[in-house]
């Protein structure tokens, strides 16, 4: 090949990289502009949103204000209408308001064509929004309605009344065409289109066509996608059958949807442009390049044509070939130097290609690495606000129901539930944080890993979270010696691990038995499986597989990493086996095995200690006073004589006037801390009997050292676990 086509060659092999890169980056270019368009409009529509509850909520208030001024004292009827029109003129969306009874028979309007007419034809009312409201009495909201006149309005219907019954109505009214301005009061963009859907579906007003589509279903993408879902962006078809980028946010209180679409030619012609623009510039820099090729290769052509096969060679990589000396020094000069250079370049290409392939495995390590921490941050938000916000609504109606009716009692068990999870989150992240610096010490003895495997998930079958699933158990005697605790850890992480992955009615196996001198522990399910990409990294600090986008299964992607530590810190290991996805997986940890102790010894899960105790005296110290208040309320709800103290000080003082039975300390108190509080406990006469129990919200093995050392008989960890209190107070 002569040298013009090699520079042909080299010419294509420099631009069909760029043309593939480019090609790339505008194809990214149209996916990320398309995201964040979509995105944008998504925000948008959820402002509308707000701004349309906070509409409603401020009608609302605006109305029950005014039931709760006029009417009331015997006013008559032309100084209720004007109070009405009065407020009316403060509403720029209301297009008249009436007050009347729960029958509506007796009815004073105003409105803005006759303000202050009291006489006048009472409005017509939605009969279905005003039976709502009279039955619930709480503030209704219709969907969009067609007056006698034929035109099409809202209406917002307010209760009022005393000791729980209605005594009247009131009923503001807004045109559709006020909701149109609504609508124009927040523009998206040229050519957006704003929509205002009622809960049935029917369009309430919409900037483009609104007489065409005022009181009917809206375009059927539209329709499709608000019953599918409560928000979302999408594409797809309008109503003249153009393509469009849409969006919608639904209210949660009123049923109402607020969307927008954009024809896609709008937005994508920018895009369309650019793209022709880099087109063009590429084919522009390919005919030039091409062209310097042929004039450059004509230069050199005649000069380097003794060179050909050598250069060739050494381009391919190929041994030099065999030639006679050349009569020209600087060609033989040229030849020799391609043969060293051949040489060279082998060993060199020897050395790139290793440090290359070291090179790029260290790069796939570390975005792994980069990946499994962002997917471990955005999960914990999520697993963080689940709880929080179950807590938040479940407050909420309590300040809202009766004490002792049934909603509160579910508020609370809600409570409870979300409580106990973010405990299990927050005990999660610091067993991980401890075995990963190395900070946890186990309290090792000779144990049957088969009981403590059945007691385990006896514990988790009675709590249901495995009610959904099929158990399967085989337990055969193996004594390991190893922490207890921490061997709960590892049945409960990968019986939890099973159940999140296996859908409801699978199978979930566990099974204990020695085998060739180890103690076998295996969990088996017919779960989701394991792709064989992840299988190898399975057990890797924030590693998860696939989630779906309501993150079904939950968790952080560390039960497995702390399992395989725990294994290790006992001596054992821990493997995980899958056909392939949807096939199962089974996880099986193998720890030493001992021979059975011959002595007896007691049950290990405290099973003595139940909870039928008498009644004790106990002394709190805390100081803080919510949680102090709530303790003593609970202990005495149980029967027990509670006394109280908020410093370290009062706590000493109390115990030696009030001697009693048991006392639960706090670590960090103002005066002096609970250690002390502990060692002048135990160092007098009087006092040294006294039950100690430390309650606090630092949890490391040092914290229980000092603990023990300042004479605390048990330890717990901030949020108590009542069901663990209420055995150390059995046990006393």
């Amino acid at each position: 090949m002569k040298i013009r086509s090699h520079l042909l060659v080299l010419v294509a092999g420099a631009f069909v990289p760029l043309m593939v890169f480019a090609v790339a980056i505008t194809s990214f270019s149209w996916w990320q502009q398309r995201n964040d368009l979509e995105l944008r409009y998504l925000e948008r529509v959820r402002a509308m949103t707000i701004a349309l509850d906070a509409e409603m909520d401020g009608a609302i208030r605006m109305l029950r204000a005014l039931g709760l001024s006029v009417g009331m004292n015997g006013e008559s009827r032309e100084t209720v209408a004007e109070q009405m029109r009065r407020t009316l003129e403060t509403q720029p969306l209301w297009s008249s308001v009436a007050m009347g009874d729960p029958g509506w028979s007796d009815v004073v309007s105003a409105s803005r064509e006759a303000p202050a007419a009291s006489g006048e034809e009472p409005p017509g009312v939605d009969k279905e929004t005003l039976r709502r409201a009279v039955d619930s009495a709480l503030p209704a909201v219709s969907g969009v309605v067609q007056a006698a006149d034929g035109h099409y309005e809202t209406q917002v219907a307010v209760p009022i009344g005393r000791a729980g019954s209605v005594e009247r109505v009131l009923v503001a009214i807004v045109d559709q065409s006020a909701w149109l301005k609504f609508l124009s009061q927040y523009p998206i963009g040229t050519g957006a289109t704003m929509t205002l859907l009622d809960a049935n579906g029917r369009v309430i007003a919409t900037t483009q066509g609104n007489g065409r589509w005022v009181g009917k279903p809206p375009a059927p993408l539209l329709l499709e996608k608000s019953r599918e879902m409560a928000e979302g962006a999408y594409r797809g078809r309008g109503a003249d059958g153009e393509r469009v980028y849409a969006a919608h946010s639904r209210s949660v209180r009123w049923g109402w949807t607020v969307a927008t679409g954009v024809p896609a030619r709008l937005i994508e012609a920018a895009l369309l442009d650019s793209s022709a623009l880099l087109a063009a510039a590429a084919f522009v820099s390919i005919g030039l390049a091409v062209l310097l090729a042929f004039v450059f290769g004509r230069r050199i052509q005649r000069a380097v044509t003794a060179l050909g096969f050598s250069a060739s060679a050494l381009a391919h990589g190929e041994p030099q070939p065999s030639h006679r000396p050349s009569s020209i020094d600087e060609v033989q000069e040229v030849q020799d130097a391609f043969e060293e250079a051949d040489q060279k370049l082998r060993e060199r290409q020897q050395r790139l290609n290793e440090a290359l392939a070291a090179e790029q495995r260290s790069r796939r390590d570390a975005e792994q690495a980069s990946r499994a921490k962002d997917e471990f941050l955005a999960m914990l938000g999520h697993e963080l606000r689940n709880p929080l916000n179950a807590i938040s609504s479940a407050v909420n109606v309590l300040h809202h129901v009766d004490p002792r009716g049934a909603e509160a009692l579910r508020a609370r068990d809600i409570v409870e539930r979300q409580m106990v999870s973010l405990r299990e989150l927050v005990d999660d992240l610091l067993d991980v944080a401890r075995v990963t610096s190395g900070r946890i010490m186990l309290s090792a003895r000779a144990l049957d890993l088969a009981e403590v495997a059945r007691r385990t998930v006896m514990m988790m079958s009675a709590s249901g979270r495995l009610a959904r699933h099929k158990l399967v158990t085989d337990y055969r005697t193996a004594w390991v010696n190893a922490d207890a605790t921490r061997i709960e850890q590892i049945v409960t992480n990968l019986v939890d691990n099973a159940a999140k992955y296996t859908p409801d009615g699978g199978t979930i196996a566990v099974r204990v038995r020695p085998r060739n001198g180890e103690a076998a522990l295996e969990v088996a399910d017919t779960g989701m499986g394991i792709a064989p990409s992840l299988l190898p990294r399975i057990f890797d600090l924030f590693t998860q597989g696939e989630r779906t986008i309501d993150r079904a299964q939950g968790g952080l992607g560390l039960g497995l990493a702390l399992v395989r530590r725990l294994a290790e810190l006992h001596g054992g290991t821990v493997r995980a086996e899958s056909p392939g996805v949807g096939e199962g997986a089974t996880f099986a940890v193998n720890l030493p095995r001992i021979d059975a102790p011959k002595e007896d010894r007691p049950p290990e899960d405290g099973t003595h200690a139940g909870k039928e105790g008498k009644p004790l005296r106990i002394l709190v110290v805390e100081d803080n006073d919510d949680g102090r208040e709530t303790l003593a309320m609970m202990l005495r709800l149980n029967g027990h004589q509670v006394h109280e103290a908020d410093s370290g000080p009062g706590g000493v003082a109390s115990i030696q006037s009030v001697h009693p039975q048991v006392a639960i300390v706090d670590i960090g108190l103002p005066g002096f801390d609970g250690y002390e509080v502990a060692r002048r406990t135990r160092a007098s006469p009087d006092t040294r009997e006294v039950r100690l129990v430390a309650l606090t919200g630092y949890g490391q093995e040092e914290d229980r050292r000092n603990a023990r050392a300042a004479g605390f008989d048990w330890f717990l960890v901030k949020p108590a676990d009542m069901g663990a209190l209420t055995e150390i107070l059995a046990h006393v």
